[in-house]
């Protein structure tokens, strides 16, 4: 992001993201801890520095929308690009010989499996598909059940489903895996299939639902978040997170053999996936019509509230849109600050600089404390803190923390009100490498919180002070 501000200011860019979806934000649970932390910062960040945002689905437009409000109102809603596109048979399609000798290689029988494909995941589901399938084997009997043929890398969390499969001896010849396909196999085992199931815990689109339809094959998919758009009437629906539903669908799919192939007619004559040349058409149409009449933006700056703590860092626990931490990462400015962590960030030069905008200065003409909490790498590091003429030298052991308060006369605040940014300078003594030699860098002066309050505001600067105190091994200049 400060690359991108950067780019906005000099060059004039518009930063346009194409969003597929908000699955780390919305199911947390089936992502990893690290996925979850960098993906908050970064969908964060977005609404504050987009000019416009592109969603894949209708659904995906309603969730950018909600998140967005917590952070920044949208002025445009985010342009649809549906990816209501030709998947699967222009990649490559094998005769009818060489599919017999495919699904003999894979010990299948032609139209007496179901394909299920997507990575083997918690989040995608699979374990329902496989509940599922031990019910109609209970119903059923074995050899009545077709094959259940999943076709993915295995990915995060699909232990629970592999120990699914392990207790339950009647699936062992009942559901097979396969991955590192090629298209041509992949278009074998769908021209073949009797139908595919789809029962992901939560979609941006849904590729595997539109790629079954551009077969003609039926799909049995969840009825949630974007999936009814990847598959429209065309595909059949079973409620989310019901085994009991999707065995009543699958009955029908599995025995009623003139309704299977009605639905396919239906879609063999009804269903038209567009031309990718179309769905790249639409997005270059949509940003041109939004974008006439955007005027060149001011330069990106940290838009802070008086007596609010922005603490920087990415927070492995973030579970919804965090204003505070989008503003806090906006501090950074310069290009003087690696990437942030979870803790807060470090300078990677030895002149890193913070800078916000500040907010209207309304009622009485208090003096401003600026209140930052800084610490040190493995060694002693002196900063010399620089703001609106004022200054102070400070000396930080190895590995601690220090909040630190500069006093901001009310006239040279009143100077910046409309003008430009409000710079911080951090002028440090030395840069050290890491403990860890695997770790290339070289780091200044660790940041990790910032507070702007009036002198006249006695709650704010308590509450400031108590979490200075509580967070830090040292305070300079009490309150």
């Amino acid at each position: 992001m400060p690359l991108i501000r950067e780019a906005k200011s000099r060059y004039g860019i518009r930063y346009i993201p194409l969003i597929y979806d908000l699955i780390p934000m919305i199911t947390p649970e089936y992502c990893g801890q690290d996925l979850v932390a960098a993906f908050g910062y970064w969908i964060n960040s977005v609404f504050s520095h987009a000019d416009l945002i592109l969603a894949i689905s209708k659904s995906t437009q309603q969730d950018v929308i909600k998140a967005a409000d917590g952070i920044k109102h949208l002025t445009r809603q985010p342009i649809i690009v549906p990816l209501d596109a030709e998947f699967g048979m222009q990649d490559g399609a094998a005769g009818t010989a060489d599919r017999a000798g495919l699904l003999d290689g894979f010990g299948l029988r032609n139209g007496f499996y179901v394909l299920v494909v997507g990575t083997l995941e918690i989040r995608k589901n699979q374990m329902l598909i496989f509940q599922a399938w031990a019910k109609l084997i209970e119903l059923h009997g074995a050899a009545a059940m077709p094959t259940l043929v999943c076709v993915g890398k295995i990915g995060h969390g699909f232990e629970f489903g592999q120990n699914f499969l392990r207790s339950h001896p009647e699936l062992q010849d009942k559901v097979i895996m396969l991955s590192g396909l090629s298209d041509v196999e992949l278009n074998a085992l769908y021209a073949d299939c009797l139908f595919t199931a789809f029962a992901s815990t939560y979609e941006g689109w849904g590729l595997p639902v539109t790629e079954s339809l551009c077969h003609g094959k039926v799909c049995l998919s969840a009825d949630h978040s974007s999936l009814p758009e990847a598959g429209g009437v065309f595909a059949d629906y079973f409620e989310a997170n019901s085994v009991k539903s999707f065995v009543q669908h699958a009955e029908r799919l599995l025995f009623d053999h003139d309704y299977r192939q009605a639905r396919e007619h239906q879609i063999v004559a009804e269903f038209r996936p567009r031309p990718w040349h179309d769905v790249l058409a639409g997005l270059v149409d949509g940003i041109e019509t939004h974008c006439v009449g955007l005027v060149h933006a001011e330069p990106l700056v940290a838009p802070i509230s008086f007596g609010e703590i922005y603490d920087i860092g990415q927070d492995h626990r973030a579970r919804r849109p965090d204003k505070e931490g989008a503003i806090a990462e906006m501090l950074r400015y310069d290009g003087t600050w690696h990437p942030l962590e979870s803790w807060g960030v470090w300078a990677n030069k030895k002149y890193a600089k913070l800078a916000f905008r500040l907010p209207p200065l309304e009622g009485p003409a208090d003096d401003l404390i600026l209140y930052l909490k800084l610490c040190a790498p493995n060694s002693r590091v002196a900063v010399t803190v620089k703001v609106a003429g004022q200054t102070q030298l400070v000396t930080i052991d190895p590995d601690e923390s220090l909040a630190i308060r500069l006093q901001i006369p009310f006239k040279i605040a009143s100077n910046h009100q409309d003008g430009g940014p409000m710079i911080v300078h951090l002028d440090i003594d030395d840069l050290v490498a890491p403990v860890d030699i695997a770790d290339t860098r070289r780091l200044g002066v660790g940041f990790q919180s910032f507070a702007l309050c009036r002198t006249g505001d006695t709650a704010a600067r308590l509450r400031i002070i108590e979490r200075s105190i509580k967070m830090s091994s040292n305070l300079v200049a009490a309150a």
